[in-house]
Parts: C-alpha cells; sequence; structure tokens
C-alpha cells in the first residue's frame, strides 16, 4: 500500500484540472490520499479497485474517492483512458458557506455499500458539476474561487444523497488491518487478472502463509482469492463490453477465461444476463441519458 498525501494551498485547498492520458497500463498503483478525489473519465474503458469492491468505468464516468479507501484504477488492455483528477478538502475549502457542514463531511463517501463510481447518463447532473467545476480551475478567470466554492458545495450536497453513505466513526479495525494486509495481493491481481491464480506467490507477497491469507484475504474482501478473481475478470469484461466493439470470444480471452461456455456461464450466473444481452442493455441506457 502506498500513502500518498497531496499537498493542498492552505487558502484554498484544491488543486487539479488538468487532462491525465494513460494507456493499458495501471494508471495509479494501490493507494490512499489524505483528500478527497473527484475523477472525470473523458474516454476509455476499465475497472477501478476500491478496497473490495470491483466497478467497471467508461467515459463520461464520475469517480468519488474519499481519504480512507484504497483504490486504484487499470485500464483495458488496448485502450486509452483520458481522466481529470481534483483534489480536495471540501470542508475547508466551502465550510463557510454551508449551512449543514455534515454536508461536506467527505468521509461519508465510501464503505462497501457505497458506488464511488457513478455512471454518466445515471448522474448526468452530478456530472455537469463536476464538468463545470473542471472548467472554473481551467479558465481562473474572475471570481473563480466564489465559483468552485459554490459549485463544491452543491456537488456535496448531491453526493451526500447518494445511498450507501458510511457511518462517521469509520470501519472496524480489524477488517481494515486485514484489508491493508492484502493490498499487495490486491495489486497483483488487478495488474494480471488474465493470468492463472497462483496462490502461494500471492501470499508470500503479503508476507503470509497460504492458509493464513486465504483467511485474512476473506476477511477483507468476503471472497475467495479465485472468487475475486473471477470478480475482477468479469468486470474488466463488462467495461469491454460496454465501451469497445470487441467480439464476446475475444472478451472473454483476453479476460483470462479459459473458453466461451464457461465465461457466458461465469457472466450469467454474476449479471443475470447473458453477454451479449448485457452489452445491450448497457447501450441502450447510454443511448438513452
Amino acid at each position: 500500500m502506498n500513502y500518498a498525501p497531496v499537498a493542498l494551498p492552505a487558502d484554498f485547498p484544491v488543486r487539479g484540472g488538468t487532462v491525465s492520458t494513460q494507456g493499458d497500463a495501471p494508471i495509479t498503483r494501490l493507494h490512499v490520499h489524505n483528500c478527497l478525489e473527484i475523477g472525470y473519465c473523458l474516454n476509455g474503458t476499465g475497472i477501478f479497485v476500491i478496497e473490495d469492491k470491483v466497478l467497471p468505468f467508461r467515459g463520461g464516468d464520475v469517480s468519488v474517492i474519499g481519504n480512507r479507501e484504497l483504490h486504484l484504477a487499470q485500464s483495458a488492455r488496448g485502450t486509452v483512458s483520458e481522466w481529470v483528477w481534483i483534489m480536495l478538502d471540501p470542508l475547508q475549502l466551502a465550510g463557510a458557506t454551508a449551512d449543514d457542514p455534515l454536508v461536506l463531511n467527505a468521509n461519508r463517501l465510501r464503505g462497501g455499500r457505497f458506488r464511488n463510481l457513478l455512471s454518466g447518463p445515471a448522474h448526468a447532473d452530478t456530472a455537469a458539476l463536476v464538468r463545470a467545476l473542471i472548467g472554473e480551475l481551467r479558465k481562473r478567470e474572475e471570481g473563480y474561487r466564489t465559483a468552485v466554492r459554490g459549485l463544491v458545495l452543491a456537488l456535496m450536497a448531491r453526493l451526500g444523497r447518494l445511498p450507501g453513505l458510511a457511518a462517521e466513526e469509520g470501519e472496524p479495525a480489524p477488517r481494515r488491518d486485514a484489508m491493508e494486509r492484502v493490498a499487495p495481493a490486491l495489486q497483483r491481481m488487478a495488474d494480471l487478472y488474465r493470468d492463472p491464480l497462483d496462490l502461494d506467490e500471492l501470499a508470500r507477497r503479503c508476507g503470509l502463509s497460504s492458509a493464513h491469507f486465504r483467511r485474512v484475504f476473506r476477511q477483507a474482501t468476503g471472497r475467495a482469492p479465485m472468487d475475486y478473481l473471477h470478480h475482477v475478470r468479469l468486470n474488466m469484461a463488462g467495461a469491454l463490453l460496454q465501451g469497445t466493439n470487441r467480439t464476446v470470444l475475444d472478451i472473454a480471452l483476453d479476460t483470462g477465461w479459459p473458453t466461451l461456455s464457461t465465461f457466458h456461464r461465469q457472466f450469467r450466473q454474476a449479471m443475470g444476463l447473458s453477454p451479449k444481452q448485457w452489452r445491450n442493455q448497457a447501450r441502450k441506457a447510454l443511448n438513452a441519458g
């Protein structure tokens, strides 16, 4: 795990707005910041690994990651992703303008039930606020600080209405300890999800015996290592289905499945639809937005 603190200006604690272009190598290593991170995906497809969650992304999506969650982003092989990142301290930035300071408490934007990736079509108003915030940070025209504070307050109010917000007191210490112990394995599995699982090698990376590694991994993620690997593969396949025109067979083989029939069976069991049905449904939702 990497602790990646961000130095924010004391008088105006927000940074970002520039475009970050990435190929199909990992966008980041598994890490945690000391502030709220808001991302906007301009284009591309792939997955976010955020603690025990694996979430597919595509162009137009918004990411929301607090200062307590380990995370990384992995672009799909053969794709290029472009993101704009904004790092900020909402309470210090806009606290004086908030009637209810709880609205600006970024610690609530996390946890197993909180979905950190917001679909652009499904959350069009939130995505519009993020784009407006990016525009103000880029142009820095007269009065932009006031505009940024107002947009941050509106954005946090909207994010505070999302389902699955965490309690302020945080998660149990044993689960946090377990997550940090298996962080090297989560990173490795995100990087090499196409490859066969080598449980002993992952255990060694975490400094654990194989038996102890399996116990700690389940405590951290709620899944056995092989189930988690399947989870990563299926979500990367889902990202490719909705973000590219590649064939189902090509996607199945590229995401580590030995046969098309195995992929079909696992995908239908997890998603409730065949890969083709899921692709059609995702594209209808995109066009409707």
